[in-house]
């Protein structure tokens, strides 16, 4: 068993260029069917099985579709309810469906979101919660990527790696910009014409990922006097601070999570990074944000983040280029991990464990992706002297096989 590192490092091996350039089509437009498929507009009615819908139709009746090409493992009992739940979030929020179904197998259908950008078969293997059956291209290579990504059921088990209890993040408004399924669920989460927008997408997910966590940190302390103040993010766009010990963050496909403000100061956790891990947004984010955020070190969880997502829209989007994204996503993750150390909250390190997961996922499979900074800043977590201790710390923090499997050391 390689390191999860070195397995996913591979820039593009595996997958051609021109399955890449596909890949990057697929889950923003319909599948195009030939003629003996029959097409028709239904509502959503109730998910009764991992790969089943009912649907109404008309006034009265109820019909009910299995998803067309998919299969879910039946030995799994947990992925089959997080894949109903998964289904059952897209259909709902959706509400009206597009059926399409071959009229000599009128009870197996590809359904979509009435916005055409989502076909729920689709979506279930490119998130690891289905497995393709059949011949279909866009499928083939959704899995491809699931695989690829190690999402769902083609995630590795390490030991002491727990999903986190994911908090509801509902649609707010129906955003439909003609942009890629990331930025649209990202976008979807605040209201229309939010501030956050950016004419750059990665810098509108990055953006909208510090709105979200926002209005969730408002929604659950109200914003009276007393309970918070507003400042500036680093763009100079309004984000409310709360004056409680609990923060939020938004982390795709409708999952959020609230933690603690652990017992410990941003200049605290400044002055534990080792100086070989220091990078460039150091400064700005670990010692000049200390004027605002200092009292809230989960800052450093929300900037993590907000990187992460947009890493995610740059990948989802095929943009070339904005290396700096990846770049910072990784030089975060060593931020976010030395908080990770300085707590006994297993809230916390459960999501810590998660999210750097994530990150080095992105990070491994990152396109036209030219800077060496990233790969750089892993190497001195790795092998730095200085860090030496703080490696220690993350082994004892996070443990001994998910370090070692996700981080190398």
């Amino acid at each position: 068993m390689g390191f999860l590192f070195s397995l996913l490092a591979g820039k593009g091996g595996g997958i051609s260029a021109i399955v890449v350039a596909i890949a990057a089509l697929i889950g923003y437009a319909k599948i195009v069917r030939p003629h003996e498929w029959v097409e028709k507009e239904a509502t959503y009615a109730a998910v009764t099985g991992p790969m089943t819908i009912s649907v109404k139709v008309g006034r009265r009746r109820t019909e009910e579709y299995k998803l067309y090409g998919v299969a879910v493992s039946p030995d799994d009992e947990a992925l089959k309810r997080e894949a109903e739940a998964y289904i059952r979030k897209l259909a709902a929020e959706s509400g009206k469906l597009t059926i399409s179904y071959q009229r000599k197998r009128p009870t197996t259908a590809i359904v979509t979101t009435w916005d055409g950008n989502t076909d729920l078969g689709h979506a279930l293997i490119r998130y690891g919660y289905a497995r393709a059956v059949g011949k279909t291209l866009t499928y083939r290579v959704a899995e491809a990527f699931a695989r690829r990504e190690g999402r769902g059921m083609w995630r590795q088990k390490i030991q002491g790696f727990v999903v986190p209890e994911w908090d509801d993040c509902p649609v707010v408004h129906q955003s439909n910009r003609g942009v890629g399924v990331v930025l649209t669920d990202i976008d979807s989460r605040m209201p229309d014409r939010h501030i956050y927008r950016d004419n750059d997408r990665v810098t509108w997910g990055h953006e909208t990922s510090h709105g979200i966590a926002s209005r969730l940190r408002m929604a659950q302390d109200g914003f009276r006097a007393g309970n918070g103040t507003t400042v500036k993010t680093t763009a100079g766009l309004d984000v409310f601070k709360s004056t409680g010990r609990e923060n939020a963050f938004y982390v795709l496909l409708g999952r959020s999570i609230r933690l603690t403000e652990p017992d410990v100061t941003l200049a605290d956790v400044a002055r534990a990074v080792p100086r070989s891990l220091r990078g460039r947004i150091y400064n700005l984010y670990l010692v000049q944000q200390q004027r605002d955020w200092n009292d809230t070190p989960l800052y450093v969880f929300d900037e993590w983040v907000a990187y992460t997502n947009g890493a995610d829209v740059r990948y989802d989007e095929g943009i070339a280029g904005r290396d700096e994204a990846v770049d910072h996503m990784v030089e975060m993750m060593a931020y976010g991990l030395t908080l990770a150390t300085m707590t006994d909250d297993p809230k916390l390190e459960d999501f810590a464990r998660w999210q750097a997961l994530r990150a080095v996922q992105l990070f491994g499979i990152a396109e036209d992706y030219d800077s060496d900074r990233g790969a750089a800043t892993i190497h001195a977590m790795r092998t730095a002297a200085d860090a030496e201790r703080w490696r220690a710390e993350v082994r004892e923090a996070l443990g001994d096989e998910w370090t070692q499997m996700t981080l190398g050391f």
